[in-house]
């Protein structure tokens, strides 16, 4: 089976889309949430990712993801 060639998706689209802040998953179990104003529009999610570590076990390359959660209210968009 061919391999799928990931897309990797900039913080522009996050943005564009009302999103402001992204949650941070390590495989230890940690998580963290953080504004993700610092980083430019051509910023990719795993150029975030190369850049943090994990604060409880040290972990590299944690999992990033956009936090929705402002955005919605029982399952629904709130615009």
């Amino acid at each position: 089976m061919p391999r799928r060639r990931v897309q990797k998706v900039a913080i522009q689209n996050m943005r564009d889309n009302g999103c402001r802040g992204i949650l941070i998953y390590c495989l230890c179990g940690h998580s963290a949430e953080m504004n993700a104003d610092r980083w430019s529009d051509e910023t990719t999610f795993t150029d975030i990712s190369r850049e943090l570590r994990c604060t409880k076990c040290g972990r590299a390359e944690p999992d990033v993801r956009p936090d929705w959660r402002p955005l919605v209210r029982n399952g629904r968009p709130l615009r």
